[in-house]
C-alpha cells in the first residue's frame, strides 16, 4: 500500500456532525485509486484503520491535558468568586447610604417649594393691597376732580377724569366667578357720574346736530366711545330728528286729512326722504372718519335706522293711518287699497335703499307693519274682493241648454281672469307668502259657491226643460214633442265641455301656484334664508307675526321641492267638478233617452197585455208592437248620433272617463281597445234596460197572451241590441224566462230569478 493513497484520504470530514460513515468509507475507497482486488483493498483499509487509531489516541491525550488544566483552575475560580460577593455587599452597603441620602434631600427640597409658594403669595397679596390703596387714592382723587369740575361746568375735566375713572373701574374687575362688593359699587358710582355726564353733554351734542357741526358731534362721539356708550350720541341724534320730523308729519297730516291714504303716504314719504337727503351729507362726515376705539358704523346703516326710527315715532303711526281708512272702506276694496299702498311704501323704499347702499330688514318691518294687519286677514278680505264675480248668476234665466253653456263658459273666463289677478295680487303684495290663504280661499269659498251657481243653474235649466241631472226616472218626463231630437243632446255634449274646462283650469291652476308661487324666486330666497342657506336681508312678516303659518307656508314649500306631483291643492274643487261632469252626462243620457222613455210611458195603457188568448191564433208567431219597434229604430241610429263625443278633443276627453253617481259600476275609463261610443252606447243601453224592466214591472195585469207578446217584444230589443254588439240585461233574461212559463209553473223559478221580479211578475199573472 502507497503513502500517497493514504494520504488522499480526507479525514476533515471526521469532524462534520452529519457526517454519514457509510458515505464517507465509500467515498474514501473511490478517491484512493487502490485496484478493486480484495488484498489491495483490505491492505487500505488496514491503513486507514490504523490512522483512525492514531487520530483518537492525540484526541484523548489532548482531552486529558484539558481535565487536568480545569482541575487545577478551580481553586483560584474560588477565590476570586469570594472576592467579588465581597466587594457586592460593599456596593450595597454604600448604595443604601446614598439613598437615605436622596430621601432626605427630597424632604428638604418639598419644605423649601412650600416655604417660596407662601412668600410668593403673600407678596402677590401685599402687592394687591398696594394696588388697592393707590386705586382708593386715585379713586377719591378723581371722584373729587370731578365734583368739582361738574361745579364749574367744565365739561372737557369731567370728561377726561370720567376715562380716567372707568379704567380704574376695569383695572378692580374681579376674576371670572368671583364677587366684589367694593367693585360693584365703584361700577354703580362710575354709571351714576356717566350719566350726569351724559345728561351734561347733551345739549351740547344737539347743538352740534343742528349747526351739522361733524367736528364737535366726533368729539363728543369718541368721548362717548371711551366710556362704552357710544350708542347714546346716535340715540341723540335719532330723537333729535324725530321730534323735528314729528312737526313736519302733523302739519302733512292735518292738510291732508281727507285725502286718499295712497296720496297721504305719498306727502309723508317725500317729506322724510327729502329730510334724510339733506342729512346724508351729515351722516358721511361723523361715520366715514377712521378714529380708533371707535366702533365701526355705516352711513348706509345709520341712514335706515333714522328712517325706521322715525317712522316708528309718528304719530298717528302710518299703522294707524291704515287701519282708519280699512275701517272707512268696504272689505271688497281694501285689497285694491292694499295694492296702492304697498305701491307707495315699495316705492320709497326702494328710494331709500339706494341713498344706503344696502337693505334693512328693521326698516322695511318698520314701513310693512301698517300692512301685516292687512295681510293676516288675507283670506277675509280676498273672499269679499271675489264675491262679486259670482253676482251675476242670480240674474241668469236660461231657456235651454245652449244658453247655460254659453253662460257657464263667460262665468268660467271671467272666473279664471279674477283667480289669476288674484294671485298677481299676492305675489305683488305679500311676495307670496299668503300664496296658502289664496290657497284656502278659493278652495272653501270662491270655487264653492262658484260651482254652486253653475250646479243651481243647471238644475234650472234641467227643470225647465223637465229633465234630471241626477238620475234617470221613468216618472221624469221632458216636455220635448215626441219626436226623434238629437239637438238636446248635442247641446248637453256641449255643456259637458264647458264644464270640464273647469276641470282643465284647476289642473293648470294647480301647476302655476306650484312653479311661480311655492317654487318662485321669492318665497324660494325667504325659504332659503330661514335654513340659513342665503345670507340675503329679507322681510318675511309671517315668521315674525304668525310663526305656525309660516311652519305651515315651508312645509308646502319643501313638500313641491321633493316632487310637484305631491302637491295637491284643489282636491274638494276637483271632487266637486267631476261631480258636476256627472250631473252633466247624466243630462246628456237623459237626452237620449228622452224619446225611449215617452214611448215606454205608452207602453203601459195597451190593452195587448190582457187580451184573452184566441187559440186558434195562439199557433202563430207575434209581431212586435210599434213601441218598441220605433225604441229599436231609435238605437240603431244611436251610434250615429254618438259621434258628436268624438267631434272635438276636449268633448272626447271630458267624456272619456264616467262619474255618472247612479252607474252600478260607478266611474269607469274608456279602455284601450274601446271607443267612446262603445262607452256610452253601453251606458245609455244599461238605462234603457232599467226603465224598459220598470215600465213592464208597472203593469197591472199580464195576461197569458201578453206575457207571449212580452217576450216578442224583448226578443226583438234582443235582437237590435246583438245588431249593436250588446248583451240584454240580467234582469230582463230572468223576466224573459217568468213571461216564457206557464202560471202553474211560476213557483219551480223561484229560486232562480230575483225575488223582486217573481213577486211583480206572479202578482200580474194571477
Amino acid at each position: 500500500m502507497s503513502v500517497s493513497s493514504t494520504s488522499s484520504v480526507d479525514y476533515s470530514r471526521l469532524k462534520d456532525p452529519n457526517l454519514d460513515p457509510v458515505d464517507w468509507i465509500n467515498s474514501m475507497f473511490q478517491s484512493s485509486g487502490v485496484p478493486s482486488s480484495g488484498a489491495e483493498q483490505e491492505a487500505f483499509a488496514t491503513s486507514v484503520v490504523m490512522k483512525l487509531q492514531l487520530y483518537i489516541q492525540e484526541v484523548e491525550k489532548h482531552v486529558e491535558d484539558v481535565m487536568q488544566s480545569v482541575s487545577a483552575s478551580v481553586p483560584r475560580v474560588i477565590r476570586d468568586v469570594e472576592s467579588l460577593r465581597h466587594e457586592t455587599m460593599l456596593l450595597h452597603n454604600e448604595m443604601s447610604l446614598v439613598s437615605s441620602e436622596v430621601g432626605s434631600l427630597c424632604r428638604d427640597t418639598k419644605e423649601s417649594m412650600r416655604v417660596l409658594v407662601q412668600l410668593d403669595q403673600e407678596q402677590d397679596r401685599i402687592t394687591q393691597v398696594l394696588k388697592f390703596i393707590q386705586q382708593a387714592d386715585s379713586w377719591s382723587t378723581l371722584t373729587q376732580q370731578i365734583e368739582d369740575a361738574f361745579l364749574v361746568d367744565d365739561i372737557d375735566t369731567v370728561c377726561e377724569k370720567i376715562v380716567a375713572l372707568k379704567a380704574c373701574v376695569d383695572a378692580a374687575k374681579p376674576s371670572t366667578g368671583q364677587m366684589s362688593e367694593e367693585f360693584d359699587s365703584r361700577k354703580t358710582t362710575l354709571d351714576v357720574l356717566t350719566t350726569r355726564t351724559e345728561t351734561l353733554l347733551t345739549p351740547k351734542v344737539v347743538e352740534s346736530i343742528v349747526n351739522a357741526d361733524s367736528e364737535a358731534f366726533m368729539k363728543h362721539r369718541k368721548f362717548f366711545a371711551q366710556i362704552a356708550r357710544e350708542d347714546s350720541v346716535f340715540k341723540m341724534y335719532y330723537q333729535h330728528q324725530k321730534s323735528s320730523f314729528q312737526k313736519t308729519w302733523s302739519d302733512t297730516y292735518a292738510e291732508g286729512f281727507n285725502d286718499k291714504v295712497a296720496d297721504l303716504l305719498t306727502l309723508l314719504f317725500g317729506d322724510l326722504q327729502t329730510t334724510v337727503e339733506k342729512e346724508q351729507e351729515f351722516i358721511g362726515k361723523v361715520t366715514g372718519q377712521s378714529v380708533t376705539n371707535l366702533n365701526e358704523v355705516s352711513c348706509g346703516s345709520v341712514v335706515c335706522e333714522l328712517v325706521s326710527q322715525c317712522l316708528l315715532a309718528l304719530e298717528p303711526s302710518v299703522t294707524a293711518v291704515v287701519k282708519q281708512h280699512v275701517n272707512g272702506i268696504h272689505p271688497k276694496e281694501v285689497l285694491a287699497s292694499l295694492k296702492e299702498i304697498h305701491y307707495v311704501e315699495k316705492t320709497f323704499i326702494e328710494n331709500v335703499q339706494v341713498m344706503a347702499s344696502e337693505k334693512s330688514v328693521r326698516l322695511e318691518s318698520a314701513l310693512y307693519s301698517s300692512l301685516v294687519p292687512i295681510l293676516l286677514n288675507y283670506n277675509r278680505y280676498l273672499y269679499e274682493q271675489l264675491l262679486p264675480t259670482l253676482s251675476g248668476f242670480a240674474a241668469y234665466n236660461p231657456k235651454d241648454i245652449h244658453q247655460v253653456s254659453n253662460i257657464i263658459e263667460d262665468s268660467r273666463q271671467l272666473v279664471e281672469r279674477t283667480v289669476n289677478d288674484a294671485l298677481k295680487l299676492c305675489h305683488r303684495v305679500s311676495d307670496d307668502l299668503a300664496i296658502l290663504n289664496v290657497v284656502e280661499v278659493l278652495e272653501t269659498q270662491f270655487f264653492v259657491a262658484f260651482l254652486n251657481c253653475v250646479s243651481e243653474l243647471i238644475a234650472k235649466v234641467a227643470k225647465r226643460l223637465g229633465l234630471s241631472t241626477e238620475s234617470t226616472d221613468l216618472q221624469c218626463f221632458g216636455k220635448a214633442s215626441v219626436v226623434e231630437d238629437w239637438t238636446m243632446f248635442q247641446n248637453s255634449a256641449k255643456l259637458t265641455q264647458s264644464v270640464g274646462r273647469i276641470l282643465n283650469n284647476l289642473s293648470t291652476l294647480e301647476s302655476t301656484i306650484v312653479s311661480n308661487h311655492l317654487l318662485g324666486d321669492r318665497l324660494n330666497s325667504l325659504y332659503s334664508a330661514d335654513d340659513g342657506n342665503n345670507s340675503a336681508v329679507l322681510f318675511n312678516y309671517l315668521k315674525m307675526w304668525s310663526p305656525q303659518a309660516w311652519k305651515k307656508l315651508q312645509e308646502s314649500v319643501k313638500l313641491a321641492k321633493s316632487s310637484r306631483d305631491l302637491v295637491v291643492l284643489f282636491p274638494k274643487s276637483n271632487k266637486g267638478v267631476q261631480s258636476l261632469i256627472g250631473k252633466c252626462q247624466r243630462l246628456s243620457v237623459n237626452c237620449v233617452l228622452e224619446y225611449p222613455k215617452q214611448q215606454l210611458a205608452t207602453m203601459q195603457c195597451l190593452t195587448e197585455w190582457s187580451k184573452i188568448a184566441d187559440h186558434r191564433l195562439s199557433k202563430f208567431s207575434l209581431s212586435p208592437l210599434e213601441y218598441i219597434t220605433r225604441v229599436g229604430q231609435y238605437m240603431m241610429s244611436l251610434p250615429a248620433q254618438l259621434e258628436v263625443l268624438e267631434s272635438d278633443p276636449e268633448i272626447q276627453k271630458v267624456f272619456s272617463v264616467s262619474y255618472l253617481s247612479d252607474s252600478p259600476q260607478g266611474s269607469f275609463k274608456l279602455g284601450e281597445e274601446e271607443s267612446l261610443c262603445e262607452l256610452w252606447m253601453s251606458a245609455i243601453v244599461h238605462d234603457l234596460m232599467k226603465l224598459y224592466l220598470e215600465s213592464i214591472m208597472s203593469v197591472e195585469m199580464i195576461s197569458d197572451e201578453g206575457a207571449r207578446q212580452l217576450c216578442t217584444d224583448i226578443n226583438y230589443l234582443q235582437n237590435v241590441l246583438d245588431d249593436l254588439g250588446l248583451k240584454l240585461s240580467d234582469d230582463l233574461l230572468s223576466l224573459l224566462k217568468l213571461l216564457n212559463s206557464p202560471v202553474n209553473e211560476l213557483n219551480k223559478l223561484q229560486n232562480s230569478v230575483p225575488h223582486r221580479l217573481f213577486t211583480c211578475v206572479k202578482s200580474q199573472r194571477k
